[in-house]
């Protein structure tokens, strides 16, 4: 990577594009109907209509400060700052743990981020003071929203004055550091598309590899490569345009660590209910009621979704009340989890397949709202059908005395179950890395450009 393309010129040449940036595209998830975030049952209405969430806004600057103002002598000390290649960017639990077994294979290669215990920290509360001179566009930005796009405004109009901010902080941010190539694993919310955009300015390869399974809702693929899970992705992502991404088929990197772990139980003595943000504390309780009465010797582990930290005291009470155990996502990864289980109980959730993938049998709890198999598990036999608690406890009973293996389902979703690199996605995911950092990958034939 020549340096020329880190002038101080070309920098202030990118920052200077900040009034050009289209803040609805860089917050796809937010401002995309057809994804339809305001919709989500756990979205709370605001009880002011005011455009700015002042408080919100400068809550999370504040925040900001105090938490990086603690990593101060973590950063400065991180051996890191002396100049690596490979920049592995992660903004939530999850995009960490799917990239930290590809990571791990680079001497050369560091995380950075926000709040997940990274080498760097990105400077967030930088960004929030650089946003503060754009209120006037975002004002303009409002006045000009219609439909949709108006109502987002009430809603999450902090993030959309922080993508200015973030921008510029991100140029200077990448300018200091200057990695030849960044790895992410989200396409759709505003800083990894923030960090990508960033990187085209100057001309470094970005590497999108997915977190979790991908729906058709998600945008084009805007990335230089993308390494994906199997032919499900593959096929989702055909269906918009891939703005010149070369995609390539790795299976699932995370599922590495576990693999010799494979479930090979013939009965059922554990399962696992993992719920998600969609669903109602009273439902799942209605479940354990009749789990209790029906199958008492079955061990029960309840696992919440990552993101629901409100409601984790009321999952924790359910929990104590009916004697079952607990799983807390911040210290036991998926795949931790799910070596304990037999059978596990969830919603449109990823960690179906990811169960799957270990042979624990996936139960696919049908779901209160309108959102139906949205990954497409029912559709592509992952799983049999969404169950109601009754089908589900007639179903158990079943697996109880005679659980068959079902790993082979879940070969259209991962790409390298029964092939050499089954159980070693990582080294195929760092192999293709290498060449990339080298240019040597005219040996691979790509699937989509």
């Amino acid at each position: 990577m020549s340096n020329s393309k880190f002038s101080f010129g070309k920098l202030i040449s990118n920052i200077l594009l900040v009034f050009k940036i289209d803040i609805y595209d860089l917050n796809f998830q937010i401002s995309n109907e057809k994804i339809g975030y305001l919709y989500l049952p756990y979205i709370k209405t605001p009880r002011r209509k005011y455009l700015f969430r002042i408080d919100a806004f400068f809550r999370n600057m504040l925040f900001s400060f105090f938490y990086e103002l603690s990593c101060c002598k973590k950063t400065f000390q991180n051996k890191v700052l002396s100049k690596k290649d490979i920049l592995f960017f992660v903004v939530s639990f999850n995009q960490k743990e799917s990239l930290k077994e590809i990571c791990s294979n680079f001497n050369n290669a560091y995380f950075s981020g926000e709040r997940l215990d990274v080498d760097i920290e990105f400077p967030l509360f930088f960004a929030h003071i650089a946003s503060l001179p754009f209120i006037p566009i975002l004002i303009i930005e409002f006045l000009k929203s219609v439909g949709y796009k108006r109502k987002t405004f009430y809603q999450v109009s902090e993030q959309y004055l922080l993508s200015y901010g973030y921008y510029i902080v991100a140029n200077i941010w990448v300018y200091v550091l200057k990695p030849k190539l960044i790895v992410l694993s989200n396409d759709h919310i505003m800083k990894t598309r923030v960090i990508t955009t960033v990187a085209q300015g100057f001309r470094i390869p970005v590497i999108y590899l997915q977190h979790a399974t991908v729906t058709e809702k998600f945008p084009p693929l805007f990335f230089d490569y993308a390494l994906l899970e199997g032919e499900d992705s593959l096929n989702k992502y055909k269906k918009n345009e891939a703005y010149n991404t070369k995609i390539y088929l790795i299976g699932m990197p995370k599922l590495d660590i576990s693999y010799k772990y494979i479930n090979e139980n013939k009965k059922t003595n554990t399962v696992g209910i993992c719920t998600n943000m969609l669903d109602s504390i009273n439902d799942i309780e209605d479940l354990c009621v009749l789990l209790n009465k029906e199958i008492p010797t079955i061990h029960i582990i309840i696992r919440p979704h990552p993101g629901d930290t409100s409601r984790e005291n009321a999952w924790r009470l359910l929990v104590e009340n009916y004697s079952f155990s607990y799983s807390t996502v911040t210290i036991e990864n998926s795949f931790d989890f799910l070596k304990k289980v037999d059978v596990i109980i969830a919603g449109n959730s990823s960690i179906l397949l990811e169960a799957t993938l270990l042979n624990v049998y996936p139960l696919m709890l049908k779901s209160n709202t309108e959102v139906k198999d949205v990954y497409g598990f029912v559709k592509n036999g992952l799983v049999e059908c969404e169950m109601t608690n009754t089908t589900i406890i007639k179903k158990l009973k079943e697996l109880q005395y005679l659980k068959p293996y079902v790993r082979h389902r879940a070969c259209y979703y991962c790409s390298t179950i029964d092939t050499e690199y089954d159980g070693n996605s990582s080294q195929l995911a760092s192999d293709y890395i290498n060449s990339i950092l080298s240019g040597d990958m005219e040996k691979y034939n790509y699937l989509l450009k």
